[in-house]
């Protein structure tokens, strides 16, 4: 199992579930995730815009490297992240080691309306 640091968004309506920031592992046989007991299966979704669902409520979620620039999601959103991630994340993925502290950021969005 690896672990990485990764994006997870909920697709559709979610109660409760926001997009976030976290450390996840990967089997690197199956591609399984897991983070925080949940397991995620991969399959692909193309009209949710989803690659993976989790195992138990098959909620559809796009899971993604995270990106330099912070244009994680497609659309518009804010993003939490995990307490146990946020100096690697500013510090390594978005060189920003002036942010770390900051638990939550706006995504613009890879699509422009």
């Amino acid at each position: 199992m690896k672990s990485k640091i990764m994006y997870m968004e909920p697709k559709g309506n979610v109660a409760g579930v926001e997009a976030r920031i976290a450390r996840i592992t990967v089997d690197s046989y199956s591609q399984v995730i897991t983070y925080r007991g949940k397991l995620y299966q991969p399959h692909k979704d193309r009209d949710a815009h989803a690659n993976y669902y989790e195992v138990g409520n098959g909620t559809w979620y796009w899971i993604s490297h995270c990106q330099k620039d912070g244009m994680d999601s497609l659309e518009p959103r804010h993003v939490i992240i995990d307490d146990d991630v946020q100096q690697e994340y500013w510090e390594k993925i978005r060189r920003s080691p002036e942010s770390i502290g900051t638990t939550r950021y706006q995504s613009p969005g890879k699509v422009r309306h």
